[in-house]
């Protein structure tokens, strides 16, 4: 693709022009190393989990852990360290961590907290799970969030474009199956395992991120307009909802249906 092929938003003059053509050469070759290096690094990661998974059978069988995923639940170093005298320290440590993983998971915090956050940790074996909420995402205590109204509700703009479609609102990435084409994707945020339901979506608005964050990236690259940094979007929004999404200027609304059901 030649840089004379590539259609420009924003009106550029001759001399800005003459020097993008000089640097984009260098950015293309930026970004084929910058995903280079993702793709080796992911290669890595897949091939210490294989390893790991292989190791925990092996745990599993030979009575040392009761559960497979414990293993997943100690660092790198840590188990390097299981087969030292120190094996049953680590084995609480991991099934402490494990036990508190759904609480923590669930954890929902304000956007300005002082001191520790508000959690009731569980025990060693399991018993209790527990997380004491201290306003969610979209409470009060973080402010900076509009009210619904016309204008509903307004993040970063990162993607152009105006679309409407039903909101599917999906806080982890095992809901996301349920996705249908055309729906409007409201996260918290998204990462790399998200990136497969891009297509499906038509719009996507996230209640972290920036105008570099993985969500805002990749809806450029799919083109479908996103808002990001839409505090509280997973609580002002359900799924069903029927929803006007402008990338242009960040508001994401609630559209109203006719009793009739028309839109």
């Amino acid at each position: 693709v030649s840089f004379e092929s590539v259609p420009l938003q924003t009106d550029v003059s001759w001399v800005g022009r003459r020097l993008l053509r000089l640097v984009f050469p260098y950015a293309r070759a930026a970004v084929r190393a910058r995903e280079h290096g993702k793709s080796v690094a992911v290669r890595m990661h897949n091939e210490f989990k294989r390893a790991y998974h292989t190791l925990a059978q092996r745990l599993v069988s030979e009575g040392v852990l009761r559960d497979e995923r414990t293993l997943f639940f100690l660092t790198h170093n840590e188990i390097r360290l299981l087969f030292s005298p120190e094996r049953r320290h680590l084995i609480a440590r991991a099934l402490f961590r494990q036990s508190n993983a759904p609480a923590l998971a669930g954890l929902s915090l304000p956007w300005l907290h002082r001191g520790p956050p508000p959690v009731q940790w569980a025990t060693s074996t399991g018993t209790e799970q527990k997380s004491a909420n201290g306003g969610g995402r979209g409470g009060g205590g973080g402010g900076g969030e509009s009210g619904e109204g016309e204008c509903g509700v307004i993040g970063t703009p990162v993607s152009c474009g105006v679309v409407r479609g039903r909101a599917l609102v999906v806080r982890r990435l095992s809901e996301a199956r349920h996705i249908e084409r055309g729906s409007v994707l409201i996260v918290p945020y998204t990462d790399v395992g998200w990136t497969v339901y891009f297509p499906l979506a038509c719009a996507l608005v996230t209640e972290l991120g920036g105008l570099l964050s993985h969500g805002a990236v990749c809806a450029r690259e799919y083109g479908i307009p996103c808002v990001v940094n839409v505090r509280g979007a997973c609580d002002h929004f359900k799924s069903g909802d029927l929803v006007e999404v402008d990338g242009s200027t960040g508001v994401v609304r609630r559209i109203a249906v006719p009793a009739d059901g028309s839109r």
